[in-house]
C-alpha cells in the first residue's frame, strides 16, 4: 500500500479527510488547519469524490507558491473514482542577464555584484560574488535583472536568460549570510 499524507472520501453526503489517523470532517476551519501543518512537498489521495468536489477542494489548498500533478487510478471491476494529487513547491524562474566579458562587469553604472549559479543540497542557488571572486574564478555569471537599469538591460539583451532557481544568496558584508526566498 502506498503512503498518502492526506486521504480524502465521501460518507454518505459528508466529506472527510484522514490525517495522521485522525478523520476529520471538511470545513473551512479544518481546511485551514491541515494548511498550516502541511510541508511540501506531499501526497493527497482523493477516495469517492467526483471531479468537481476533488478541484474544490484543491482550490482550498494550493497557493500561489505551489504546484501540483494529478493522476487517476483505475482499478479492475470498480466504478470508484481515484485521484492521487503530488504536491510541492512551484519552481521560481528569474531573469537574469549573463555576463559576457570582464570589462562587462567593470563598466556599470550600479555596484551591484555578479551571482553564479551553484547547487547545494540538491537545489539551485543563485549566490552572489565578489567582483574579486569573479576575476580569479572562470564560470558562468549572471546579473540580476531586476538590478540593471533600463540601458543596461539594452546593452546585454543578447545574453537574456531565464534561469529555475530555489533560492538566491545575497552577499552581505562579505559573507554568505543573508537568504531570501524567492516566492
Amino acid at each position: 500500500m502506498e503512503k498518502y499524507d492526506v486521504i480524502f472520501y465521501r460518507k454518505g453526503k459528508k466529506y472527510f479527510f484522514k490525517y495522521e489517523g485522525l478523520e476529520y470532517e471538511v470545513n473551512n476551519i479544518n481546511m485551514n488547519s491541515l494548511n498550516l501543518v502541511l510541508k511540501l512537498p506531499y501526497i493527497i489521495k482523493f477516495y469517492g469524490l467526483s471531479r468537481a468536489q476533488i478541484g474544490r477542494t484543491l482550490s482550498n489548498i494550493l497557493d500561489e507558491s505551489m504546484d501540483f500533478k494529478l493522476y487517476k487510478i483505475k482499478k479492475e471491476g470498480s466504478r470508484v473514482l481515484e485521484y492521487v494529487v503530488q504536491l510541492f513547491e512551484k519552481k521560481n524562474i528569474i531573469d537574469t542577464y549573463m555576463i559576457p566579458t570582464n570589462n562587462a562587469i567593470y563598466g556599470r553604472t550600479n555596484k551591484i555584484n555578479p551571482y553564479m549559479l551553484t547547487k547545494i543540497d540538491k537545489k539551485n542557488i543563485l549566490i552572489e560574488v565578489t567582483k574579486d571572486y569573479f576575476k580569479k574564478n572562470k564560470g558562468e555569471y549572471y546579473f540580476l535583472a531586476k538590478d540593471l537599469t533600463k540601458e543596461e538591460k539594452e546593452q546585454f539583451r543578447n545574453y537574456f536568460t531565464k534561469i529555475e532557481c530555489d533560492y538566491i544568496y545575497n552577499l552581505s558584508n562579505y559573507k554568505y549570510n543573508h537568504k531570501t526566498k524567492i516566492r
